[in-house]
C-alpha cells in the first residue's frame, strides 16, 4: 500500500519524487528538496546506514540518505491520521524527520562512541543541532519562511524536547517513531534477512490520536507486537552480530589512535567553520585516510596492522563470549560473564598475558546489549514542563490507552522488561589460542 500525503504544500511547480526501494515514490516539497540538494545532506549518500555491516551482509550498502527520505515519508504518512496537528507544525515535523540524521559521523553508529569518548560530544544529535542552527541549512529554512522559533522547534523535535506537542513529538521520538519504522524494514531488506519484516501498512492505518497520545487501535495490536519483536530480532541477529561488532571494535581502535596522535582531525560541533570541515567527513574520507596513514611513516606497527585488517576484511578472532539475560533493574550475571567483563583489569590475567608475550592492547573486550523495551522513551522537558514517557500505547477493549508491555495476554509483556547483555573477547589470529587458554584456565580456577 502506498500512502499519499493529504497535507500537500502549495507547490504545483518544483514538485519532486524520489524512487525509493522501500517506500516507492517519495514526494518532496520545495523546501525539503532544497535541503536534500544541500552538500551536507548529499554527504549522507556517502555514509552507510549500518557502518561495517556490509562486511558480513554484503547487501548492506544502503545509506543514511535513503533512510532519511524514508523516515520523512513515514512521518508524513503518520501525520495523515492526526488532524489535530496543524499545517505549520506538520511542515516542521516533516523537516525534523528529514534532518534527524544529518550529523552522523562516518560509519554511522560504529564511531559514535569514539566521538563521545574522545571528543566529548554526546552523539550525532549534537552535530545535527549545530548544522541546523549554524550552517547554510538555516539559511534555506529562513528563505522558505521558517522563523527562529520554527527552527528551534525543528531541532526540539529531533532532540526530543517537544513535550508541548506530544503527538508530533512521538512521530520523531518514541518507541514507535518514523525512524525505527523505516530502518527496520530498510536494514532487513538490504541485509537480505527476514528478521526485520513487520506489517507497516497495518500498523499505519491502526494509528489513532487519543488525548494527546498516538495510540494503536485494538485491531493493530498484533502488528505492533510484530514490530517490537522484529526490532529485537534485528538487534540480536544483525546489529550486534559478532563479526560485525569485531570490525567495529577495530574501527574504533583505529579512529581513537588517529585522533589522539593528530593523524586526522574531526571537527567539533562548536567549530566556527563546521560546514566546510564536515563536508568531506564520510566513509570515503575515513578509508582514504586509512590508506594514507598506512603508507606513511607516522603510524605504529599495531595501527598499521589494524588498518590493513580493516581495509582488506581480515576480522579479529572472537575467543570467548558470555550472555546475561535478566529483568531490568535486577542485573544478575554469571561468574564467566564477570570474568570476561573485567578481563583486562585482573592482575593474574595480565601476568598470564605477559608470560605469553601478549600485549594488553592485543586483546579487545566488547559489550553490546539489547533491551526489547529500549527506554521507557522520555521526552526531555524544560524546567517548566514535566517529562513524559512515550512507550507504545494500544487501545484496550475498554477504549483506554495502555502500554503494550503491560497487556497481560501479550507475549511482549513477558520479555519487555528483560535486558540482554553480551560480553565478547577478541584478539588477533596468531594470539587466539593463547588468549583462549588463559581465559579457560581462569574460568576453571574460579
Amino acid at each position: 500500500m502506498q500512502f499519499v500525503r493529504d497535507r500537500k504544500l502549495k507547490r504545483k511547480d518544483g514538485k519532486k519524487y524520489f524512487r525509493d526501494p522501500i517506500r516507492g515514490y517519495i514526494e518532496v516539497s520545495v523546501p525539503e528538496l532544497d535541503i536534500v540538494n544541500h552538500p551536507l545532506f548529499q554527504r549522507l549518500r556517502r555514509i552507510k546506514q549500518l557502518g561495517l555491516a556490509y562486511y558480513v551482509f554484503h547487501g548492506a550498502e544502503h545509506t543514511r540518505f535513503g533512510h532519511s527520505l524514508g523516515t520523512m515519508d513515514i512521518a508524513n504518512s503518520i501525520l495523515n491520521v492526526i488532524p489535530e496537528i496543524n499545517e505549520d507544525v506538520c511542515k516542521k515535523i516533516s523537516l525534523a524527520a528529514l534532518l534527524h540524521d544529518i550529523g552522523h559521523p562516518p560509519l554511522s553508529h560504529a564511531l559514535e562512541t569514539c566521538i563521545r569518548d574522545i571528543l566529548g560530544v554526546e552523539g550525532h544529535e549534537e552535530y545535527t543541532k549545530a548544522i541546523i542552527e549554524n550552517t547554510s541549512i538555516r539559511d534555506i529554512l529562513t528563505k522558505h519562511g521558517f522563523s527562529n522559533n520554527d527552527i528551534e522547534d525543528i531541532v526540539g523535535f529531533i532532540l526530543g524536547h517537544h513535550i508541548r506537542f506530544p503527538l508530533g513529538a512521538q512521530i520523531i521520538h518514541s518507541e514507535l517513531d518514523a525512524d525505527r519504522l523505516d530502518y527496520l524494514l530498510r536494514d532487513s531488506i538490504f541485509c537480505g534477512v527476514k528478521y526485520g519484516i513487520y506489517d507497516l501498512d497495518r500498523l499505519l492505518i491502526s494509528l489513532r490520536p487519543h488525548e494527546s497520545k498516538l495510540v494503536v487501535s485494538q485491531k493493530g495490536i498484533y502488528a505492533a507486537e510484530g514490530f517490537i519483536l522484529a526490532r529485537y530480532h534485528m538487534y540480536v541477529q544483525v546489529y550486534i552480530h559478532k563479526t560485525k561488532c569485531g570490525f567495529e571494535v577495530m574501527a574504533r581502535e583505529i579512529f581513537k589512535e588517529l585522533v589522539e596522535k593528530n593523524l586526522i582531525e574531526y571537527p567539533l560541533p562548536s567549530s566556527g567553520n563546521l560546514e566546510e570541515e564536515l563536508l568531506d567527513k564520510d566513509d570515503i574520507w575515513f578509508f582514504s585516510e586509512l590508506r594514507r596513514v598506512y603508507k606513511s611513516q607516522e603510524s605504529s606497527e599495531r595501527l598499521k596492522k589494524l588498518i590493513k585488517m580493516l581495509l582488506y576484511r581480515k576480522p579479529l578472532k572472537m575467543v570467548e563470549e558470555a550472555r546475561a539475560y535478566y529483568s531490568v533493574g535486577e542485573r544478575s550475571v554469571s561468574e564467566k560473564f564477570a570474568l570476561l567483563q573485567h578481563l583486562k583489569e585482573l592482575k593474574p590475567v595480565l601476568q598470564d598475558f605477559e608470560k605469553n608475550e601478549i600485549e594488553e592492547n592485543e586483546v579487545f573486550v566488547d559489550r553490546p546489549s539489547v533491551e526489547l523495551k529500549q527506554k521507557p522513551y522520555y521526552l526531555r522537558a524544560t524546567a517548566e514542563e514535566k517529562e513524559e514517557a512515550l512507550p507504545i500505547f494500544v487501545m484496550n477493549r475498554d477504549g483506554k490507552p495502555i502500554d503494550i508491555a503491560e497487556i497481560r495476554d501479550s507475549p511482549i509483556r513477558d520479555i519487555a522488561a528483560k535486558r540482554l547483555e553480551i560480553v565478547r573477547v577478541y584478539t588477533f589470529k596468531e594470539k587466539e589460542k593463547d588468549v583462549r587458554n588463559i581465559i579457560e584456565k581462569r574460568i576453571t580456577n574460579r
